[in-house]
Order: structure tokens, then C-alpha cells, then sequence
């Protein structure tokens, strides 16, 4: 993601003015304001309408607030994993080709009477049973399977302030504490963020991942606890 130095403001304050008028989230205010905290508010508005809305609020966004955060983040989404049906399409033609080639040239033998064989329709080919998809979508970035997801949480850290919420959860947390937590990772990281300041906040974050992202949670008592995902569901 570009650093804030390297940002044009004038763009970026256009980009809050289109996205204030979809009314999607709070206002981000925009004028008298430190490019930085604008900034930060305008990820934390992309990042709510994207991992908690639906498809349809997020095809509201208009398009030069899009162009704005594709080139915001540059290459940090990463590309779509090929899926097991191109795996499996790619397997079936070479699969054909070397059939073909088998079978050697359709001219061979020519110059000799041949006996019309009587015309009889191809028998359809069995297919093999399609594997359904293991990948998962969090926000903008696909991830093979939730030990993926898992291993990036822990080895390279969250990329938002909403993937530490996912962190502090695979460890199992009660709402207060994921609250508390969550106020002194953005202390720490000098991130201005309104979100999940009570617990009914992280509540709401949870059902959000559970219903775009496809997240499992195991909840004791009142410890919520990240232990896995539906696959093939986008959020």
C-alpha cells in the first residue's frame, strides 16, 4: 500500500466526496482535515464495505472510488488461484490431443476402397465428478483454504485492523477482551478507527465473516474462537 507521503490528496478527497454521497457508511470528513486520518478513514470504509456488506452495496461504489483503492493498494491483492475446473479443462484437452495423435492421421490407407460404415451418434464421454473449491475470499484476497488464511494471520500479521480481530479470535476470546485488544493494537499502530469499541460491535463483525466470508466460530461460554470456514463462499 502506498505511504501516505506518496498519496494525492486532491484525488483522495474526491474519492471521500464520491463515497459520502452512496451513504454506505459514517460520512468521512474531508476538509481541515490531516491527509493521514483521511486516509485512514477512507480504508476503514472500503474495508466495512467490503467484508460486511452485500454485493449489491458494494456494486454502489462508484468507479473512481474503486480506481482510487485499486491504485492505493497496488499489488497487495493477490491473484485468483486456478481453480480445479481449469485444472481439470487443461487435463482433458491434452488428454484428447494425445488420443488424436494414438490414432495417427485420418488419410492414412487413402487411394482404397473403403466400406461406408452406417452413421451412429458419439457416446457421451463420462465426466469426472467436479472437486467443489477449496478457497475462500477475505475482503479483496483469496486465500487457498483457511489454514492459509491461518498461517498468514500468524506469520506476516494482519494486514487491516479488521484481519486483528480475526487474529486475536483464533486463540478464543471473550467480545470485552477482543474490544480491549483491538483498542490497543490501533494505539500501538497510530490507527484512528470508530469501529468495535463495544462489544455488540464485535458481535456484529463476527455474523459479518460468518455470513460473507463463510467463517466458523466455536463459542464456550463467552469465548468466541476462529476455527475455520465454509469454502467457496466470497466476502
Amino acid at each position: 500500500m502506498k505511504d501516505v507521503k506518496d498519496v494525492n490528496v486532491k484525488a483522495l478527497k474526491s474519492a471521500c466526496k464520491s463515497l459520502n454521497e452512496i451513504n454506505l457508511t459514517d460520512n468521512i470528513r474531508h476538509v481541515g482535515v490531516k491527509g493521514e486520518i483521511i486516509l485512514n478513514n477512507f480504508i476503514q470504509a472500503i474495508e466495512k464495505i467490503v467484508e460486511e456488506m452485500s454485493v449489491e452495496d458494494q456494486e454502489r461504489i462508484p468507479e473512481d472510488v474503486i480506481d482510487f483503492y485499486n491504485d492505493l493498494i497496488g499489488d497487495e491483492v493477490e491473484e485468483e488461484p486456478i481453480s480445479e475446473e481449469q485444472v481439470e479443462a487443461v487435463e482433458e484437452i491434452a488428454e484428447e490431443t494425445v488420443e488424436e495423435i494414438k490414432e495417427g492421421p485420418e488419410d492414412e490407407g487413402a487411394g482404397e476402397v473403403v466400406k461406408e460404415e452406417p452413421i451412429t451418434e458419439p457416446k457421451p464421454k463420462a465426466k469426472k465428478p467436479k472437486k467443489a473449491s477449496t478457497s475462500i475470499r477475505v475482503g479483496r484476497t483469496s486465500y487457498a483454504d483457511f489454514d492459509a488464511y491461518k498461517k498468514s494471520l500468524l506469520e506476516e500479521g494482519p494486514i487491516t485492523p479488521t484481519n486483528y480481530l480475526d487474529l486475536v479470535l483464533l486463540d478464543g476470546a471473550t467480545l470485552q477482551e477482543v474490544v480491549d485488544l483491538f483498542s490497543a493494537f490501533c494505539e500501538d499502530n497510530k490507527f484512528t478507527h470508530g469501529g468495535y469499541k463495544r462489544a455488540s460491535q464485535v458481535l456484529e463483525h463476527i455474523e459479518a465473516r460468518k455470513n460473507n466470508a463463510g467463517f466458523l466460530y466455536e463459542v464456550k461460554g463467552d469465548v468466541y474462537k476462529f476455527v475455520g470456514a465454509t469454502v467457496g463462499v466470497k466476502g
